[in-house]
């Protein structure tokens, strides 16, 4: 029986934090997608549900928390962590 690797939408400006959480949650076996701006994050979202979002508040070309209501408007059970720095 094949286990389930949840997905991880990363959603993170800086790219060494970026890199940084990949690597980390890859390590322990999720299927992750890394973006670096609002406009990225849009498209996946729109495209696929994700198990969970780790998600930058402050992104360069977008609110996080406008992102946010899009995941919660299309994944209402979606859970989303916001995280800033």
């Amino acid at each position: 029986m094949a286990s389930h690797k949840h997905s991880l939408l990363v959603v993170e400006d800086e790219e060494a934090t970026r890199a940084l959480i990949t690597t980390y949650f890859r390590n322990e076996g999720f299927l992750v997608t890394a973006c670096e701006d609002g406009m990225s994050a849009r498209l996946e979202i729109s495209s696929r549900e994700f198990d969970v979002v780790l998600m930058d508040v402050n992104l360069p070309d977008d609110d996080g928390f406008e992102v946010l209501r899009e995941v919660r408007a299309n994944y209402p059970s979606t859970p989303v962590i916001m995280v800033t720095s």
